[in-house]
């Protein structure tokens, strides 16, 4: 059996990746190539392959925006809401985060984080009375769970729009 070091086989596959054609170059900068020792059996789904040695690559592409991007694409988003939906959001501040927290899968069918695009959380009417202060909702929007279900910027924006309608439509019983 012939066997080479992580590092040797990394610079093995740098080295081909440096001499691919020089069209087919500008698709692996939103890319990374990565080795690793064998596949896991979650990357056998939806392939014809029933053993993880097998498997000889996988491509996995992730999608990612610069907080600063995908913040933009949030306020854009709360700034084109429809006129019905625009007194919501004097209740609530809407919020980005990376993603959820394990108890804010609490009361869903969820069992990853990574699959809780958004969460509202709101202060019942009875207990926002404080004469000293001012209870307000957030409506989290998670970065990352929206990132791992679109594939561009423009489904990005999409997903933003429709994930803070349905969230204000839903809570606010438009």
């Amino acid at each position: 059996m012939f066997t080479l070091s992580g590092r040797k086989f990394q610079s093995i596959v740098d080295m081909a990746v440096a001499e691919l054609p020089s069209d087919i170059r500008p698709c692996l900068e939103e890319i990374d190539v990565v080795v690793s020792d064998i596949a896991e059996k979650s990357d056998l789904l939806g392939t014809d392959l029933e053993d993880e040695i097998d498997l000889l690559s996988l491509f996995e592409y992730v999608f990612t925006l610069s907080d600063r991007k995908f913040q933009s694409i949030v306020d854009m988003a709360v700034a084109e809401l429809p006129d019905n939906l625009r007194p919501c959001l004097e209740e609530i501040d809407v919020v980005v985060s990376d993603i959820a927290e394990k108890s804010d899968l609490l009361g869903t069918d969820l069992e990853d984080e990574i699959d809780l695009l958004s969460l509202f959380e709101n202060v019942p009417k009875s207990d926002t009375y404080q004469p000293d202060s001012v209870l307000r909702g957030q409506l989290t929007i998670f970065k990352m769970a929206i990132e791992n279900i679109c594939v561009d910027e423009s489904e990005v924006s999409s997903q933003i729009a429709i994930t803070l309608f349905e969230e204000l439509g839903y809570h606010f019983s438009l």
